[in-house]
């Protein structure tokens, strides 16, 4: 009798299927709802409102709840808060994610999304002059699914990004929003 359910126990180790490669590619955008300039040598602040990344990652699920990944985040604006400062700016975000994947459904489809990422920021102005800073994000939201590779990223966002050109900080540090498609690739 032990012996025939060893063997049992060997056949189900034997036709257990392999586990899937999961991929899931990202196109989002973040609402920062005020960025601000500060300058070093004349104690003035200037805020951005309505500003919006554009975002662009990839994320490896390691296991059925941790994924990792790069990401690329992209904004263009020109700067005209008052008549005494007007700029061209352009900023460019490289991160890597990191985020934790909870189960809300049975279906596998639906998480409970608590993610960090970090990384490196870069503002370009019109006239050349760039520098590059520093970049730190959490966030907390779901990855919701539309169709059955198909989902939609609904997240609050906290970050901290400060990038210094020159004489003056660009800071785009406090709450966002974070939204938009995501495709699941599984091999």
């Amino acid at each position: 009798m032990l012996l025939f359910q060893s063997c049992g126990l060997i056949a189900q180790e034997v036709v257990a299927p392999a586990k899937q490669t999961r991929i899931t590619a990202r196109l989002e955008f973040a609402y920062v709802p005020i960025g601000e300039i500060d300058f070093t040598n004349r104690d003035v602040q200037y805020e951005l409102y309505d500003n919006l990344l554009y975002r662009a990652s990839l994320e490896y699920f390691a296991s059925d709840l941790i994924s990792v990944g790069p990401g690329f985040e992209y904004m263009k604006r020109r700067v005209n808060p008052e008549a005494t400062f007007d700029e061209e700016m352009t900023q460019a975000n490289f991160y890597v994610d990191f985020r934790i994947n909870h189960l809300l459904t049975d279906s596998g489809l639906n998480f409970l999304v608590l993610g960090v990422g970090s990384g490196i920021g870069r503002v370009s102005e019109s006239n050349g002059v760039s520098g590059t800073g520093f970049g730190l994000y959490g966030i907390l939201g779901f990855d919701i699914v539309l169709a059955s590779a198909v989902g939609l990223d609904l997240l609050y966002r906290y970050q901290v990004n400060s990038i210094t050109v020159e004489d003056h900080d660009y800071s785009f540090s406090g709450s966002a929003l974070q939204t938009g498609l995501n495709y699941r690739f599984r091999f």
